[in-house]
């Protein structure tokens, strides 16, 4: 769907695909597509039946699809941002686009950092606890240097699996937790450094 309109819940320029065993069987194009009476009804369609090497092709002024799981709340939601969602709400978006067939990967990322980013205050005081003995011997602007640092390589690291989940390069848990996991393991490391 190229827009979407949800006051009027009118998606523009759609695009349906049907795939059998990776294999796309059908493609339904039309101008417009707009809910009513709890079902989709798509304008000017057209569709398109792929078999072996013929393609059959077909137009209708209308058509209802009652199958489409998607509901306009949910297109209403794609353009929240996942930070204005609780988990729940997120939950359940990625289970109603999933069950329609949408590639939800971004929106699985997403829901995976909002479980693993609160874990960012624990790693921050797992290194303030031996920048802190940095500081009795090298000075206050030597632990705070140090601090600024790892948070900022922190973050980055963070942000780094998030765009490598966003582009499947990793899974959306590798991606959400393994600047949690490298860090607090780092954290502990240092911890049992600190003199007593």
């Amino acid at each position: 769907m190229e827009s979407y309109d949800p006051q009027t819940r009118t998606g523009m320029r759609v695009s349906l695909h049907t795939f059998e065993s990776s294999r796309l069987t059908r493609r339904i194009t039309a101008d417009r597509m707009q809910f009513g009476a709890n079902a989709w009804t798509l304008h000017d369609v057209t569709i398109r039946t792929f078999a072996g090497t013929n393609v059959v092709t077909s137009h209708a002024d209308s058509l209802e699809r009652k199958d489409l799981a998607v509901t306009p709340d949910d297109l209403a939601n794609v353009n929240i941002a996942p930070e204005e969602m609780n988990y729940l709400d997120l939950h359940n978006m990625v289970t109603r686009l999933t069950a329609s067939g949408v590639r939800a990967g971004k929106w699985v990322v997403d829901l995976a950092f909002k479980i693993s980013q609160p874990f960012a205050a624990v790693i921050i005081v797992l290194f303030g606890v031996p920048f802190a003995a940095f500081r009795r011997r090298g000075g206050l602007v030597l632990g705070f240097g140090l601090s600024l640092l790892v948070c900022f390589v922190y973050f980055g690291f963070m942000q780094v699996g998030k765009i490598l989940g966003y582009n499947g390069a990793v899974e959306p848990v590798v991606a959400a937790w393994a600047g949690n996991i490298v860090f607090g393991v780092l954290g502990f490391a240092l911890i049992l450094r600190v003199p007593k």
